[in-house]
């Protein structure tokens, strides 16, 4: 079973992720801020870290920063959600190494999809 950490600071969008990802299978933990995504990250290695850009504390492009840093973790794929639509965000994402650039609002089919894509699992037959 895959760990995931969700970094997110709307409550309720974090809530309802946690809530989707564990029912799916997932061990999924979550933080409300980058500070403590990383605390949750250093306690046990997550296999991914779905992770907002606009963060209080540490936004989302100094976690990924900070993870790419240090040799145990910088090999976590990290998929961004953020209500940042820009150009730049997403290239500079893409160039930190960020495996997904996902706008809000996005669904829970398309976070499920681009989540099973970055952990390589069996995305089976259309549902």
């Amino acid at each position: 079973m895959a760990r995931i950490v969700v970094i997110e600071d709307e409550a309720p969008l974090r809530e309802s992720i946690l809530m989707l990802l564990r029912f799916e299978g997932y061990d999924a933990v979550g933080a409300a801020n980058g500070g403590t995504g990383l605390e949750e990250i250093r306690q046990q290695i997550p296999d991914v870290v779905i992770c907002d850009v606009m963060l209080p504390v540490m936004d989302g492009f100094q976690v990924v920063e900070t993870l790419k840093g240090v040799p145990e973790t910088a090999s976590i794929p990290v998929v961004f959600i953020s209500a940042l639509s820009d150009r730049a965000a997403i290239a500079r994402a893409r160039e930190m190494g960020v495996q997904a650039y996902l706008v809000k609002p996005v669904t829970f089919e398309v976070l499920l999809e681009e989540l099973k894509a970055v952990l390589g699992e069996d995305q089976g037959g259309d549902a």
